[in-house]
């Protein structure tokens, strides 16, 4: 069946930009290594035993029966940006902070029930320790 040169064109064209958009991704995330999450009921965990100029912003849904949680931090960023923001089930933010800010802290209260933990990293060189329990 021959093809019609618009339409060979037309692929080759989206190939092309399917090759400069993976190109594209793969360089924003220059390294990350021993990647570790742990999300069941009253407890998350988020480790990154390496990272380097490395940026990601992702947003987990963890299950907390109670109205509060113990956040504890130990990453150590040498470099870039990286933080934590959790919200409670209505929408609420109980716990914001720089990941670089070590120690262990009690959230605001808030509703029980599905909780949301967002991670951003942010061209980060270091390493992520961030671990959330309920109380």
């Amino acid at each position: 069946m021959a093809r019609s040169p618009v339409a060979m064109r037309l692929r080759a064209g989206l190939a092309g930009a399917l090759l400069l958009a993976i190109a594209g991704c793969a360089s924003t995330h220059t390294g990350a290594n021993d990647f570790q999450v742990t999300n069941k009921s009253d407890l998350f965990e988020f480790r990154v035993g390496t990272i380097d100029h490395f940026t990601m912003s992702q947003t987990y849904a963890w299950w907390n029966p109670d109205s509060a949680a113990v956040v504890r931090q130990e990453s150590d960023i040498r470099d870039g940006a990286a933080s934590v923001e959790i919200r409670d089930v209505e929408g609420l933010v109980v716990h914001s902070k720089n990941l670089n800010e070590k120690g262990t802290v009690t959230t605001a209260a808030g509703k029980p029930g599905m909780w949301s933990v967002k991670i951003t990293l942010d061209k980060a060189t270091g390493s992520v320790d961030l671990e959330v329990r309920g109380k």
